[in-house]
């Protein structure tokens, strides 16, 4: 969404995959789509895709992640749209 100055705004659309979870670590695989919009476009463009592989940590503060590696499998010049 934009606001009256023009600002932009991007947007991760995305779904979790956990491949091993223990009560202490955990890893996920998390699918996404991320969108992008200026003032001038009339809609969301997307821009890229790709997967996060997280390793996560129980502490005593809750879930953290410990590692994250983006792979990116599409990366969409906005000249292709």
């Amino acid at each position: 969404m934009n606001d009256s100055e023009g600002n932009s705004a991007t947007h991760h659309q995305s779904g979790v995959l956990f491949k091993e979870l223990t009560p202490d670590s955990a890893q996920t695989q998390n699918m996404v789509i991320i969108t992008h919009q200026t003032a001038k476009d009339e809609a969301p463009r997307p821009v890229y895709s790709g997967v996060y592989h997280d390793d996560w940590h129980k502490t005593d503060h809750g879930w953290q992640i410990a590692r994250r590696v983006f792979y990116v499998d599409r990366f969409i010049r906005s000249s292709m749209i």
